[in-house]
């Protein structure tokens, strides 16, 4: 309770100091309590492990931090509820000199080691830190004020620890305010040396009567309420801490990752901090410095190691393999513009060939085969000539770069490359390509006529034959092959359709209609006339159907 007198008195003096307003409002139990956090796993950890892993050879910070220093309301830069914001602290950090010492390259001195500078180090500071100095900082001057900052020792169940105290306070100004997103907010850290490997804990004073034990002041000094706020510590104000000895540093790891890829890579190497690179890229004989990303045009194999500038150890050698793949082919039609990859046409037509999404000319480091049989491409042959069976290489050349498709077709095209690795192949293009035949025509077309006509069926895919119908039935499976011209004297309707190496053409129909008169009359060979001897008279009707 001494203690706590005394610091009050001295909140009151620092009130003096201090040009923000001070205020006093009603108490609210919430905005009165903070949670403290020991921790070792970085500045902002975003999560709370029981847990921190470190290593020989490196420094760790040690972390005082709380969830919310300021919970008042602030606004427009206004505290507008001083008495729920931080104003300052005392804290005692035990460790085991067995596991850790104080890191002499720290920014403070080793008999100091608390570095207080952690959430503004544009700050000033003052005070002797003997805990007796009054401070010496001008009016209205911000800064920290510095009551009490050293070491020493303690034994704690009978075990001795180092220690680290503080007590320190944020003269004419609050702790600065919490960042957006940010989990917790350190107050001050310890910088500690491993000494070797194992595990160990680090602690806070929170709940003897030492001078230095865990307290969080309020910005305002009053009556109505107590001058430092209630807490709850995470883990009791322990953390645990396991040691390893880093043998060697970890290999380096590439961006982007080993695979296939069908345009040229840059691939960026990084290793832990305080490392160089070292890579080769001709299987491991020869080893360059990494300075900058590696271009990779072409397949191959990127080897890499680490060494560490501190002590000179490699880590192990990985390696990175890339497969740079050509572009696969495309087809295009007569007009050079790209096709699907189920394509049609009426007749017998060629398709152009380019190892680009644009037609043109295939590279000149490329060749494109392709095949009309089922053919691997483990059978491929750089010679063939039948593609009904093998691997037929694509001639080059703007007009020469075609095949001729006269039937329905499964076109397989792969275009390859040479490299250091031996012939690359593209993923394999796959189309399907036919004739569907044209539909049938008629001539004369469907009409009204006043006497019989002949009817003359055409389509325009050569060699397709054609079947029809009188009788309203489907021709594609009750047809007549049509032969020869078809003539009709009376109401029909006319069904077609073309058939071409298995595919039929879209159903054609036409339909004639007669309006004849009756035609009841009656021809008579020979005529009539006066004849010398026997005649023999022939009678055809008019209308054969009489």
């Amino acid at each position: 309770m001494a203690k706590t007198r005394f610091i009050s008195l001295l909140l009151v003096f620092m009130l003096i100091l201090s040009a923000v307003p001070q205020f006093v409002f009603a108490a609210d139990n919430e905005k009165e309590y903070r949670t403290v956090y020991l921790h070792a796993q970085g500045e902002n950890p975003q999560s709370t492990p029981n847990v921190s892993t470190v290593y020989l050879g490196d420094t760790v910070d040690v972390y005082l931090a709380v969830d919310d220093p300021n919970k008042g309301k602030y606004e427009n830069d206004t505290h507008l509820e001083p008495q729920y914001d931080m104003n300052g602290y005392t804290v005692k950090i035990y460790f085991d000199p067995a596991f850790f010492d104080f890191e002499s390259t720290s920014k403070t001195a080793p008999s100091t080691p608390i570095d207080y500078t952690i959430p503004d180090k544009s700050l000033a500071s003052s005070g002797t830190g003997d805990g007796n100095d009054t401070g010496n900082l001008p009016e209205n001057t911000v800064g920290y004020y510095i009551y009490s900052l050293g070491s020493g020792s303690a034994v704690v169940k009978g075990k001795t620890y180092k220690t680290a105290y503080a007590t320190i306070f944020f003269s004419g100004n609050f702790v600065p305010q919490k960042k957006d997103g940010q989990l917790w907010y350190n107050l001050c850290s310890l910088p500690l040396r491993p000494l070797k490997t194992g595990s160990s804990d680090v602690f806070i004073e929170i709940d003897s009567s030492d001078e230095h034990s865990l307290e969080l002041f309020a910005k305002n000094v009053s009556d109505d309420y107590e001058p430092n706020f209630k807490f709850t510590a995470i883990n009791g104000g322990y953390h645990h801490i396991t040691i390893k000895d880093k043998l060697k540093p970890a290999s380096p790891v590439a961006d982007p990752v080993s695979g296939t890829y069908t345009d040229a890579q840059k691939v960026t190497l990084t290793a832990e901090d305080g490392c160089d690179i070292y890579y080769s890229d001709d299987g491991g004989v020869t080893y360059s410095k990494y300075t900058a990303p590696i271009d990779v045009e072409r397949s191959m194999e990127i080897f890499a190691y680490a060494e560490r500038k501190a002590d000179g150890k490699l880590s192990n050698t990985v390696s990175f393999e890339y497969k740079i793949i050509p572009n696969p082919p495309y087809l295009f039609d007569s007009d050079k513009k790209p096709i699907s990859n189920v394509y049609t046409d009426s007749k017998a037509f060629e398709v152009y060939v380019s190892d680009k999404t644009t037609y043109g000319d295939i590279e000149d480091d490329s060749e494109v085969y392709y095949t009309f049989g089922d053919v691997s491409i483990d059978d491929f042959k750089t010679d063939g000539t039948d593609p009904e069976t093998e691997w037929v290489r694509i001639t080059k050349g703007d007009d020469l770069q075609k095949i001729e498709i006269n039937k329905r077709r499964t076109v397989k095209l792969v275009t390859v490359k040479s490299s250091v690795y031996g012939s690359e192949f593209s993923d394999i293009s796959w189309y399907y390509l036919g004739i569907k035949p044209s539909p049938v025509t008629a001539n004369p077309e469907s009409g009204l006529y006043t006497e019989k006509k002949t009817v003359t069926l055409s389509t325009e895919t050569p060699d397709a034959q054609i079947f029809y119908t009188i009788d309203g039935k489907d021709p594609r499976t009750d047809g007549i092959l049509y032969t020869i011209p078809l003539t009709f004297n009376k109401d029909v309707t006319l069904r077609a359709a073309a058939l071409y190496d298995g595919q039929w053409s879209e159903l054609s129909s036409y339909w004639y209609v007669f309006n004849l008169e009756d035609d009841y009359g009656v021809d008579a060979f020979y005529p009539s006339g006066v004849y010398e001897g026997e005649v023999n008279v022939t009678l055809t009707p008019n209308n054969p159907d009489n």
